[in-house]
């Protein structure tokens, strides 16, 4: 099935047990890795738990297909559910993870993929979009709107605010990519130097904002 933004967001808070299966794609792979990782932290939580937790690889799915259902259908040894997560997967994966959601069972380990712009309608989007007990979330660049709201709230959770025009002037150059938008505003933080928890916020303003990102950070990938 296609998820929207509010079952998924309900999702995290409460994990369903009868979805078994989730794929983040889309052309903002910082987006799709952010939602991976919040979506594991709904089973595992804060946990590092090395026998609920296995990562897959497409070369090894492509070379034994089979593995990907035996992984999904492990018991952990310890108790609680698993997770299997496989990123940068492509197209080439399609049949073998429809085949392996197809034989999963419900309160199985939680499969999430991570997948670039494979394209909405090509068969690795197919395989979770046709079975009701897997979703598939396409992720796309913010507009200015979300990135303004974005901006706005990263800053708050490290203690900051932030002056209107230097929300407008990051908004303009910010968003190519969840996850640089997110170092970008954590490098100005920096820049900008600690907040004292005991004083009122500290503003970033558009001085801050115009020295510390430049034109060029909507494009830099690390």
């Amino acid at each position: 099935m296609k998820l929207d933004r509010a079952r998924l967001d309900r999702f995290f808070k409460s994990p369903d047990a009868t979805i078994g299966a989730l794929l983040f794609y889309g052309p903002d792979e910082g987006l799709a890795h952010e939602l991976a990782g919040l979506a594991q932290r709904a089973i595992l939580g804060d946990g590092d738990d090395p026998f609920r937790l296995v990562e897959l690889t497409p070369d090894q799915i492509e070379k034994d297909p089979p593995r990907l259902t035996d992984e999904l259908n492990a018991i952990s040894m310890l108790g609680g559910r698993r997770v299997v997560r496989v990123a940068q997967a492509t197209n080439a994966i399609a049949e073998a993870v429809g085949d392996a959601i197809a034989a999963q069972a419900e309160g199985a380990a939680l499969l999430i993929v991570e997948a670039g712009d494979v394209g909405a309608k090509k068969p690795l989007v197919q395989a979770f979009e046709a079975e009701k007990s897997a979703g598939a979330f396409g992720c796309y660049h913010d507009g200015e709107a979300q990135l303004g709201t974005l901006i706005a709230q990263h800053l708050k959770a490290g203690g900051y605010g932030i002056a209107r025009d230097a929300q407008a002037y990051l908004s303009e150059r910010l968003g190519g990519d969840r996850g640089v938008t997110r170092s970008e505003l954590d490098k100005l933080m920096l820049y900008v130097g600690p907040s004292d928890p005991n004083e009122p916020k500290r503003e970033v303003t558009l001085a801050d904002a115009t020295t510390c990102i430049g034109d060029r950070a909507a494009f830099a990938l690390d």
